[in-house]
């Protein structure tokens, strides 16, 4: 059977294009007023911070303070390291970040 008919198909998509970043988030001049000692009211305590990024229970990054040392209100200049992540800004956006304040 001789057939000189081309088949012809066509294909349609779409794309969605977005650009994959580093991104380095920095805590900056954090500070907490009038903290207790839970088991010392009286006295002041010696405390540092944590932030983490999150999605469900899957943990990105953290970023931890120094410590503050038996102080009411602690201030953190600046953390040791940042939050670190990589990937669109779309998806960062759906992320979440948790503030802990623990004491040392």
């Amino acid at each position: 059977m001789e057939n000189n008919e081309d088949s012809v198909a066509q294909l349609s998509f779409k794309i969605k294009f977005e650009e994959i970043w580093d991104f380095n988030i920095i805590m900056l001049d954090w500070q907490v007023d009038d903290i207790k000692n839970r088991n010392n009211p009286d006295k002041a305590m010696s405390s540092f911070a944590e932030v983490t990024l999150t999605s469900g229970k899957k943990k990105f990054s953290n970023a931890r303070s120094v410590t503050a040392e038996n102080n009411y209100s602690p201030n953190w200049n600046r953390f040791l390291n940042g939050l670190l992540f990589r990937g669109t800004l779309n998806e960062l956006l759906s992320k979440k970040i948790h503030i802990y304040l623990y004491e040392k």
